[in-house]
């Protein structure tokens, strides 16, 4: 069978669509009616065969022409594709897939963005297929490659050395991947991308060398054996010494280049300039990474660079002297053992460093001693520690009130983290750290604002109770509260002051003695108590959505008696309201085990009062998922089992009566039989009526019991009343009775009687006497 004839253009149409095309990218053409004569041409159904081959085969049309036509043919494509007779179809296919590898760069970029919708096309569900396309083609995709793995692997090692650097990064991308995902495939060629790593580290194009740069803490992420690497370190550790800058540890984000940092060592303040993951900071990256996982095995090579770079003191060595610093930041971590003997010396001569004229190095020499503050706060025991102590302490003061904005910041992230180390330490040292903190929180600027209130944050954890005297709080509080009032609710500056609050406050108020007015306390709790009274149970909703309850139980502790008295009448006011016991019974938790504690000795003390919240103590009671403290447990069991066996008749004229008929109503219910199958069993159906948990509406609610009926004496049908009874089996615990006549109940079985019933019955007893 022949093959199909290939489609091919009519030379009057193809001249006069690329005429129309040359007018459309002119500036000065009427753009409205071409656009409405190229709308006029879409209507025939081969114009996308002629715009594709404008794009593929146009070889002798301007590259403008030729891309207009393939951004038409997108357009076209997304709304029409699918109406396109197949033919069609197949012809835009089988031409453009040859362009994704077309040698113009503009002519595969357009191809690009025709073909970026298609990850979306192939994922969605197809009728007539049982998959997804994408589910079908990725496999068949990724085996093709595997098969051909060894043909790519010979490609990219070809193109290693391609003299365009766009193609020479996406190689160093391609290893990247290829040892994050596949790193047996590498493997057997380790050695050799190794060495190509190694000479794409020192590329003339330094995003070529930042692709690179990503390879070694790519290989030391995944299961590789780190003996591969070790035969390198010779040639690898100089290469990543000379380019550090971490970017997650390095809390300082100063380089205002992209790639090599200011050439002065002033820096500006372009967050998006520093902020950009760059060379310096992935070599540093690359050298943590490499000291973790070689450790001490990497300062025999480091160790001389590092010497030799801080040795060189002029100001055009800046550069390698701030190298130097941060190489000993990288390694802190996975060569402290190696390090250790030489951390006095080497804190000694950071010390200095912290005043250097150039902010690049006084930033990072902060940033560097943070990370030895453990050793630092650990040698306050031995001879000159406190000394080293004070002055590494007082440069970081220094550094935070620096005219430098990066060094500020790298300031105050350092000071925090010795904080967290130092805690009590600081003690001392409180009044001047805080003077300079508010000294610095009048010059600060928005964000490095926000570092400083977690920097005040940190030093409130970090010694506790200490920082709440007078002295000290006379010293921060009053601008923070200032700037509080400032603030909008809608600011976003509002959030890092609050949390800063968050932990002032959390500092023991004890230490300080009453700091509060006790006058002040006691108005506000009254207050509280007249708003419970009056709004009832409309109070419930303000009580939820405030810490009312935690400051409640504070004031019930506290050294004023009239405090504790307005605390527990406000107490008792919202007690009243049956939501204050649900509130209580939400979490297991020792506060729900004191809050029951507190109930059992309450009806303990006075049961009779308590028998009209009793259906709200049955349901706090039942809330628990298990009472874990066997003493609350036998305490609610004692509770619950006085209340069952309690048998009080109706006293004339009182409560007492109503209270214990509606005890007994607990005790009773009446259903109808609709199962007799079981022996000396049957079901017994009860139907009451409720509200609605949602719509509040009263609705029937019909319920299933089992009931013991030893004579087999009932029949589907009869309506029986069930009386409460000891556990008889698993399912039954209670007793089925016939349901007495109408004229033979008494009223008294359900409601107390009248008091005019009561003079009734005592005027006859007087007559028959």
């Amino acid at each position: 069978m022949a093959a199909p004839a290939m489609w091919q253009p009519q030379e009057e149409g193809l001249r006069e669509i690329c005429t129309l095309l040359e007018a459309h990218i002119s500036p000065n053409s009427d753009q409205a009616r071409i656009w409405q004569q190229l709308q006029h041409y879409s209507q025939f159904p081969d114009f996308n065969n002629y715009l594709v081959f404008l794009l593929a085969r146009g070889e002798g049309k301007s590259i403008e022409v030729r891309q207009a036509a393939g951004l038409l043919l997108k357009n076209n494509l997304r709304t029409t594709f699918s109406s396109m007779p197949p033919p069609s179809q197949q012809y835009v296919k089988s031409e453009l897939l040859p362009c994704i590898g077309a040698t113009n760069k503009a002519i595969r970029s357009t191809v690009g963005t025709i073909c970026e919708d298609v990850p979306e096309e192939l994922d969605v569900d197809v009728p007539g297929l049982s998959e997804r396309p994408i589910n079908v083609f990725m496999p068949r995709m990724l085996q093709a490659l595997y098969m051909s793995m060894d043909h790519y692997l010979q490609g990219l090692f070809n193109l290693a050395k391609d003299p365009s650097a766009d193609v020479r990064k996406l190689v160093c991308s391609a290893w990247v991947q290829l040892i994050e995902v596949r790193p047996s495939i590498l493997e057997p060629h380790l050695k050799n991308v190794t060495e190509l790593i190694l000479q794409a580290n020192k590329d003339s194009d330094d995003e070529v060398a930042l692709e690179a740069c990503e390879f070694w803490s790519a290989y030391c992420d995944v299961s590789m054996p780190p003996e591969g690497l070790r035969e390198f370190l010779p040639r690898l550790i100089p290469e990543d010494e000379s380019f550090p800058d971490r970017d997650q540890d390095l809390k300082p984000r100063f380089h205002a280049s992209r790639l090599h940092g200011s050439e002065t060592g002033e820096d500006d303040d372009d967050d998006d300039a520093v902020n950009v993951w760059n060379l310096r900071k992935c070599s540093a990256a690359g050298l943590d990474v490499l000291s973790n996982v070689f450790g001490d095995d990497i300062l025999p090579t480091l160790m001389p660079l590092i010497e030799q770079n801080l040795a060189r003191t002029d100001d055009d060595s800046w550069k390698e002297r701030e190298v130097a610093v941060l190489s000993l930041g990288a390694i802190a971590e996975g060569c402290i053992n190696g390090l250790y003997p030489l951390l006095p010396q080497i804190v000694a001569f950071l010390i200095p460093l912290l005043d250097d004229k150039f902010p690049l190095i006084r930033s990072i020499t902060c940033w560097t001693l943070s990370r030895y503050s453990k050793f630092i706060v650990q040698s306050l025991g031995h001879p000159n520690g406190r000394e080293q102590f004070d002055k590494i302490l007082m440069g970081l003061l220094r550094r935070i009130l620096d005219t430098n904005k990066r060094v500020q910041e790298a300031a105050c992230s350092a000071f925090a983290t010795l904080e967290e180390e130092a805690a009590e330490e600081l003690v001392p040292c409180l009044e001047i750290i805080l003077k300079h903190l508010m000294c610095a929180y009048g010059k600060y600027q928005r964000r490095n604002l926000r570092i400083l209130y977690d920097a005040l944050g940190t030093l409130a954890d970090a010694v506790g109770a200490e920082l709440n005297q007078a002295k000290y709080l006379d010293i921060f509080m009053p601008p923070l509260i200032t700037k509080w009032q400032q603030l909008s609710n809608s600011d976003k500056d509002l959030f890092p002051l609050l949390e800063c609050f968050t932990s002032i406050a959390q500092v023991d108020p004890t230490a300080a003695g009453a700091l509060y007015d006790r006058e002040f306390v006691v108005c506000s709790l009254d207050l509280l108590s007249g708003l419970a009274e009056g709004l009832g149970a409309g109070v419930e909703s303000l009580v939820a959505q405030s810490n009312l309850r935690d400051l409640l139980l504070q004031c019930c502790m506290d050294e004023a008696a009239d405090v504790r008295q307005s605390a527990l009448a406000l107490l008792g006011d919202l007690s009243r309201s049956p939501q204050s016991v649900k509130d209580a019974v939400i979490r297991d938790d020792f506060e729900k085990e004191d809050a029951f504690h507190g109930l059992c000795a309450m009806v303990a003390a006075n049961p009779t009062g308590a028998v009209g919240s009793l259906a709200y103590i049955c349901q706090a009671c039942a809330s628990w998922n298990e009472i874990k403290s066997e003493g609350l447990h036998n305490e609610v069991c004692q509770i619950l089992n006085g209340y069952k066996q309690v048998q009080v008749q109706p006293v004339i004229g009182g409560n007492g009566g109503a209270a214990a008929l509606r005890i007994e109503a607990l005790k009773q219910m009446t259903g109808r039989v609709v199962t007799t199958k079981a022996n000396k069993t049957v079901g017994v159906e009860v139907v009451r009526l409720a509200p609605h948990p949602k719509y509040k509406r009263r609705e029937r609610i019909k319920k299933k019991y089992q009931a013991h009926d030893p004579d087999n004496q009932f029949k589907v049908g009869d309506i029986v009343e069930l009386r409460r009874s000891r556990p008889i089996s698993k399912t039954k615990h209670f007793l089925a009775v016939p349901l007495p006549p109408r004229d033979t109940r008494r009223k008294s079985q359900l409601l107390p009687p009248l008091q005019s019933e009561v003079d009734d019955d005592a005027a006859e007893q007087t007559s028959s006497e």
